[in-house]
């Protein structure tokens, strides 16, 4: 049985809050970032996007995996975007893309 202590949970109540309130997700800045390189790389326009998920490699490598659909005149493909940061310093390390 765990038993937690009053300001314990107060804390963990405190903690969910913040991130319900949060006005943007917090993949929100990689996102962004993801969409921009993107739409540079293939000097086409981005229509949607998905945020796949976030892997923790190590304490100083990070990487979040977007899923964008491109058009570029009448043709329509699909990349991937991943974006490696730095996690502690959240600062931009690389990007990687691949068509799919």
């Amino acid at each position: 049985m765990l038993l937690f202590g009053q300001q314990e949970l107060e804390d963990n109540a405190n903690s969910l809050i913040d991130v319900v309130n949060q006005k943007e997700p917090a993949y929100a800045t990689w996102g962004g970032l993801a969409i921009e390189q993107t739409k540079r790389q293939y000097n086409a326009d981005v229509i949607d996007y998905l945020f796949m998920g976030r892997s923790t490699i190590s304490s100083v490598l990070a990487e979040e995996k977007f899923k964008l659909w491109l058009k570029k005149g009448s043709q329509e493909f699909g990349v991937y975007a991943t974006v490696a940061y730095h996690p502690i310093k959240n600062q931009f390390l690389s990007i990687r893309f691949e068509e799919f």
